[in-house]
């Protein structure tokens, strides 16, 4: 390995002027060991590798088909990352995409690093809605660090400033991911200013999953809620429907405030006792 390793640091320079005997390298390099798809640089490969007029696309959908099933983690992450962007660029690996749930946890990490990365872009707007079922699948995966992974993308102003962001919202607040993510959901709402009343609808479902999930025990939601800025984001939701005489999102918000306090959250008893108080 050490030997290869120190080959594939010499690929990059020769990449840079003469492109097929650099392909020719590394794909000989990554036959002989797969560990080799990993190294630094290997997205220009890949990238140039599966263009529509390359002449070595039919060796990297080879080789990306022999990372999946490698015994090293790290090459299957990387066989995860390029079946996905694959896919979602030309249509290639459409077999492998519908059986993604089915996919080993480090097949799905690397999945999730692209569509993760995508929704944090602004490059891939007109076509961004494709990813939607994979975001689904994932955002309702079991481990815990997919689902905190592709959660994490609501932090980024590019996850929120397009035009079909209710669709994504919307599957994640109905999924396992939010219950992991309230933090930065709530805490990015409130500081960013986002338009709560564009959103009531997901944040009412967002509640109801909050309080009716088993996916993370009752302690763990307590503190989870706790900590996020739940409860300022409903605060604010209900002045902005006030301002807008909008009584269909004023009557969601109470919902949203009944099914807390059903649900024992006591952050939100904890909020209206100050109400009730006048300190709040």
């Amino acid at each position: 390995p050490a030997v290869n390793y120190s080959a594939s640091e010499l690929l990059l320079p020769i990449y840079n002027y003469n492109r097929q005997l650099a392909h020719q390298k590394f794909l000989a390099l990554c036959n002989k060991d797969l560990r080799m798809s990993c190294i630094r640089g290997n997205h220009y490969f890949f990238n140039d590798g599966f263009t529509e007029d390359s002449s070595f696309r039919e060796q990297y959908l080879n080789l990306t088909l022999r990372m999946k099933y490698s015994p090293f983690d790290e090459v299957k992450k990387e066989a995860g990352r390029q079946i996905a962007a694959r896919w979602f660029f030309y249509e290639l690996f459409s077999e492998e995409i519908h059986t993604l749930k089915k996919w080993d946890t480090p097949l799905k990490s690397g999945a999730t690093s692209v569509i993760s990365q995508f929704l944090t872009e602004s490059r891939y707007n007109a076509k961004i809605k494709k990813l939607l079922p994979l975001y689904d699948v994932l955002s309702n995966d079991d481990d815990k660090l997919i689902l905190e992974k592709i959660g994490r993308s609501v932090n980024n102003k590019n996850y929120w400033s397009r035009t079909d962001t209710a669709s994504f919202f919307s599957v994640l607040a109905n999924s396992k991911a939010a219950l992991y993510n309230l933090w930065q959901i709530f805490h990015y709402l409130d500081e960013n200013k986002v338009n709560l009343v564009g959103i009531s609808n997901e944040l009412l479902q967002l509640v109801k999953n909050i309080v009716s999930s088993d996916a993370v025990d009752k302690n763990q939601r307590a503190m989870n809620i706790r900590d996020s800025d739940l409860i300022k984001v409903l605060q604010r939701l209900y002045e902005e429907a006030g301002d807008d005489e909008d009584d269909e999102v004023i009557n969601q918000c109470l919902d949203i405030w009944d099914i807390l306090l059903k649900g024992q959250v006591y952050s939100a008893i904890n909020a209206t006792t100050k109400l009730s108080t006048g300190m709040l």
